[in-house]
């Protein structure tokens, strides 16, 4: 029986780490979906009397050196589940998750090898499956996609390549001389008829602050007599209380279009995104698995998204 006064004696805990702050919250409600008793440790909030908690890395990194043995049971961690396991592979997060002590670590992620060559089996173990996304199509854990390819006038002879893939800069620049931002929403109409648009909520990709800003404002002025909201996650004006509020609102119905760069590319867990329009082109398959990723979960049929009638049987 735990004792509430010293949260290091009593039950054993399982630990779930994620690394991005705003994903708890959606995290959480996913979990008590499956029936799991679960606190959160992150995001202005700490509530570590469960057997499963949720924490963010951040909140773990500055309290390893304060309190952290009293507050967690460090000898009494059955299981500690990362998620993005690449994202651990700096010394200070991989003396992090050998100081938990777990008995079973398992990392998950797309992105197993860094471009140096630092690999996530240093820290989380062998790896025991790869499960692609056509994998995923065929045992019904993802929907099937429907592609469209719709051609720029971009000669992309003239983008110079840096760290095996297109230099930020240069591609930026091209896409909004091929005047993308104003693209975008006659693709989004061809794609998605007008009486569907509930049925399709879209998230777009663009290679820059400055084209999410020039987008945001294309689509809220193409669709200003329409009940279709859109907002746009930039680094420079995005909190993480912004983040958190806009995911509760695309997954509940209110938030229509999404638009993201590299925030947002992975780890955002948005299960009816159902279009998307990737505007951001790129040489890393890893990196068109991520976003492409984002659309194509199967909306579990014991979720309260489920229960409330929402269905996605193919994505676009």
């Amino acid at each position: 029986k735990k004792n509430s006064d010293d949260q290091n004696k009593g039950e054993r805990k399982d630990i779930i780490i994620t690394t991005e702050r705003a994903l708890i919250t959606s995290i959480r409600e996913e979990l008590k979906d499956l029936g799991l008793d679960i606190g959160i440790w992150g995001a202005g909030t700490r509530d570590l009397d469960h057997p499963v908690v949720l924490a963010s890395v951040q909140a773990l990194e500055q309290n390893r050196n304060k309190d952290f043995k009293r507050l967690l049971p460090l000898d009494r961690i059955d299981l500690l589940l990362g998620d993005e396991a690449d994202n651990y592979l700096t010394d200070k997060r991989k003396a992090l998750i050998n100081y938990l002590q777990a008995q079973v670590k398992i990392g998950l992620t797309a992105t197993p090898t860094w471009p140096d060559g630092r690999d996530i089996s240093e820290i989380w173990g062998e790896k025991i499956h790869e499960f692609s996304l056509k994998e995923g199509i065929l045992k019904g854990v993802n929907v099937p996609p429907m592609f469209y390819l719709f051609e720029a006038q971009l000669d992309d002879s003239k983008l110079t390549i840096e760290y095996g893939d297109y230099e930020n800069k240069v591609l930026s620049a091209a896409m909004k001389e091929a005047e993308i931002h104003k693209a975008i929403p006659e693709v989004y109409q061809r794609l998605v008829p007008k009486t569907q648009r509930k049925q399709f909520p879209t998230l777009v990709f663009v290679p820059s602050v400055n084209l999410v800003h020039d987008l945001t404002k294309s689509l809220r002025e193409q669709f200003s007599g329409e009940d279709i909201s859109v907002q746009g996650w930039t680094g420079d004006s995005t909190s993480t209380a912004h983040m958190k509020s806009d995911i509760v609102d695309f997954n509940d119905g209110r938030l229509d279009i999404l638009v993201l760069c590299e925030m947002g590319g992975r780890g955002i867990n948005l299960p009816r995104a159902r279009c998307l329009i990737d505007a951001y082109p790129t040489l890393s398959p890893t990196k068109l698995e991520q976003r492409h990723g984002r659309i194509l979960r199967r909306i579990r049929a014991d979720s309260d998204l489920a229960q409330r009638g929402v269905r996605k049987n193919f994505a676009l």
